[in-house]
């Protein structure tokens, strides 16, 4: 399939399918449209594996942060355990 030439005809009417196709209608306005279409070109040839990277990148933060989190909790947890610990053997230490 990837060998077949295109016969006249069809040729003829992918030409006339372009030349009687509808302008694009963009649903966004002005601004938007722009930006929209410059993240689409932005995307062609390698910048959707640029795009991959940083949407990669940013799932890596928010498990850092997830992490990070949790790390800070049991910290404060040990701290308190720790400070009742002391407390508790500083009160055997005086009764005794």
């Amino acid at each position: 399939m990837g060998t077949e030439r295109l016969t006249e005809e069809q040729v003829g009417q992918i030409v006339t399918a372009f030349l009687t196709a509808t302008p694009h209608k963009c649903r966004f306005d002005e601004i938007e449209a722009r930006r929209v279409h410059s993240l689409s070109e932005s995307l062609q040839g390698e910048g959707m594996e640029n795009f991959r990277a940083v949407l990669e990148f940013g799932a890596m933060l928010r498990n850092i942060r997830k992490w990070g989190v949790a790390a800070i909790v049991a910290a404060v947890i040990a701290a308190l355990g720790t400070w009742i610990w002391t407390g508790f053997i500083a009160a055997i230490k005086k009764g005794g």
